[in-house]
């Protein structure tokens, strides 16, 4: 099955990441405080093409977007970014009718493009209409989603009608349409299910984790890191024997929140060892490393285990990956699900307020973890493949324990193997092609 990035709505996923201020760049005109803030940081400062003053004219975006190297990012679309006039730490709020979803395409020559719902945030427009996990979308406002359009869904803010039904035989089936409410203004919380199950005599948590953002307001607010702290005491408490982390819809995000996160599931052996370590480039000179740090837990305990299951997609990314590749080292790591992104680098923030109105995403730095392990671009493989978008029936709730995923996992543990019943359906030989429609960035330093 060729890769699907699931593209998630901008509305559900703001980045958050520090501000540089370098005085040497100060009062340059704005396409040549550009081209010296990467010629300084990025990553692959040795690649930036020759520039004219043709190029200096240009507009801002398009100029950086010409300065970008082949390798930064992938299918044509690049992690570095910049934006124009943009609040870039405001946390979890955003602009959104709350629901999460990606789009793909069943076969090489079609046109039409279906949207599945992959969760809804409590309280949300979406929620309140009735969309739930696994429901499939083919039209918006009567318009039939395509390979030409269906971007455009994404701009939308106000109230909007949507064409629901379900894939049967290979074909979308109309059941309902759904009315949503105009988009709301609201925080996402990343912790989207935290549970203990008694299965077979065994303990076993699970954590749904969509996101890493440390807060509802900016990058310094650490209330959704206190909540996760808060979670992990109380999964202690149960002292489970197996630990499901369910990454699936994470995309990455703060750097400091995945440390958070992997230092609450790392074995008593290796706190206060080292996490990951940020390499910047030759003229930087300059390596950053961070610890599991053992303060973190407070006066909590670590959970302690040997194994850790962790559940992936084509949607996980950036510091999700990093939470594999810097916990490996001491804990053993079962990978279910698919093939995940690639993202092993880095980027910091940089703009120049006084003058201009730009603000640089640039990637800065590879990341590796203990063992200096960073060649992970093409993606971690699965030890057990599993793809939900080929369970077109019975789709069971999040959380259930017999949803394909979940439920999945459950059998690995229970039986060292994936169940038959988990397995791939014939149905589901259906090409889905991959629909990029947004700009992803690396794991970010805050």
């Amino acid at each position: 099955m060729n890769k699907l990035i699931y593209a998630t709505f901008a509305l559900l996923l703001l980045f958050f990441s520090s501000c540089e201020k370098d005085t040497s760049l100060d009062k340059k005109p704005v396409n040549e405080w550009i081209y010296e803030t990467m010629e300084k940081y990025y990553y692959w400062y040795d690649k930036l093409p020759a520039i004219s003053k043709t190029d200096l004219n240009a507009k801002p975006d398009v100029f950086f977007e010409s300065l970008l190297y082949s390798g930064d990012g992938k299918d044509g679309l690049h992690y570095s970014r910049i934006e124009e006039e943009v609040d870039t730490k405001s946390g979890s709020i955003s602009t959104t009718y709350g629901f999460n979803y990606g789009f793909v395409i069943f076969s090489e020559n079609a046109t039409n493009v279906y949207m599945r719902v992959n969760y809804t945030i409590s309280g949300a427009p979406a929620e309140e209409a009735g969309l739930q996990h696994g429901d499939w979308i083919s039209s918006y406002n009567g318009i039939q989603l395509t390979s030409g359009n269906y971007t455009d869904f994404i701009e939308s803010r106000g109230e909007v009608v949507l064409s629901v039904g379900k894939i049967v035989n290979r074909k979308f089936v109309k059941t309902h349409d759904v009315t949503i409410r105009a988009a709301v203004s609201m925080a996402e919380n990343p912790i989207y299910i935290d549970t203990t199950y008694l299965v077979n005599n065994k303990k076993i948590s699970y954590l749904m984790y969509n996101s890493f953002v440390s807060g509802p307001e900016d990058y310094n607010d650490e209330t959704y890191d206190n909540q996760l702290k808060t979670v992990f005491a109380n999964f202690a408490g149960q002292n489970p024997d197996e630990f499901i982390l369910d990454l699936r819809y994470n995309p990455g995000g703060l750097l400091s929140s995945a440390q958070v996160l992997a230092t609450l599931l790392a074995p008593q052996s290796a706190l206060d060892k080292q996490f990951c370590r940020l390499i910047y480039n030759e003229k930087l000179n300059k390596t950053v490393e961070y610890n599991l740090d053992k303060s973190i837990l407070g006066s909590g305990n670590s959970l302690n285990l040997n194994r850790l299951f962790i559940i992936t997609s084509e949607r996980t990314a950036s510091s999700s990956e990093l939470i594999i590749n810097g916990l490996r080292p001491y804990i053993d790591i079962v990978l279910v699900g698919g093939v995940t992104e690639g993202k092993n680098v880095g980027s910091n923030e940089y703009s120049d307020k006084t003058n201009h109105n730009w603000v640089l995403h640039p990637i800065t730095c590879l990341v590796e973890n203990s063992e200096g392990f960073s060649d992970y671009s093409n993606g971690f493989n699965p030890d057990f493949p599993l793809d939900e978008i080929s369970q077109f029936t019975d789709i069971k709730p999040l959380g259930d324990t017999e949803e394909l995923m979940l439920g999945g996992v459950l059998g690995i543990i229970e039986n060292g193997t994936l169940p038959v019943k988990y397995l791939k359906s014939a149905e589901a030989e259906i090409s889905v092609l991959p629909l990029p429609h947004k700009q992803i960035e690396g794991i970010i330093i805050n």
